[in-house]
């Protein structure tokens, strides 16, 4: 029994994703799965796939911006990709960018204000990136930077007991 098919298949370009082609034939993603899965029918190419059209988009928006100043996460929100593809797309273009401190750091401590002592937690937190003040807490904590110490702006000057 040869049965009639609805639509043409004849006409569809394989190269597209599914959801292109069900648009194009008006019928869902799935039936185009299984069409293209029928090599009697379909031709069992598997569809281009999306990320590999990222990849070209993003090497021309990131061609055209001054990276150097941005880190991977700024980069890759500009260019519609994950950090790890900006990464490559970078490395293969030769451009720098901005690393994160050594030691897998999240915030940027370099930006510790020199004159912290009369700033709230929640103002030092603005300055190294931190969405939280008690982030900086532990982080003065740790490195010896006491609250409400007046005599110093190092703790390696402090002179308090």
């Amino acid at each position: 029994m040869n049965q009639k098919t609805k639509y043409n298949w004849n006409f569809a370009d394989w190269s597209q994703q599914d959801i292109e082609i069900a648009r194009k034939f008006n019928c869902s993603r799935e039936r185009v799965r299984q069409v293209r899965a029928n090599s009697a029918i379909g031709n069992g190419q598997k569809a281009d796939n999306h990320r590999r059209r990222t990849i070209p988009t993003a090497k021309i928006k990131l061609a055209n911006v001054e990276t150097s100043d941005k880190t991977l996460l700024e980069l890759s929100k500009i260019a519609g990709c994950n950090v790890r593809s900006v990464g490559g797309i970078l490395q293969e273009m030769s451009k720098s960018y901005k690393r994160r401190p050594r030691g897998g750091q999240i915030y940027d401590w370099s930006k510790f204000p020199v004159k912290w002592v009369h700033l709230t937690d929640k103002e030092i937190a603005a300055f190294v990136g931190a969405n939280y003040p008690a982030v900086v807490a532990q982080w003065r904590a740790r490195h010896g930077y006491k609250r409400g110490c007046s005599c110093a702006t190092l703790p390696t000057e402090c002179i308090c007991p």
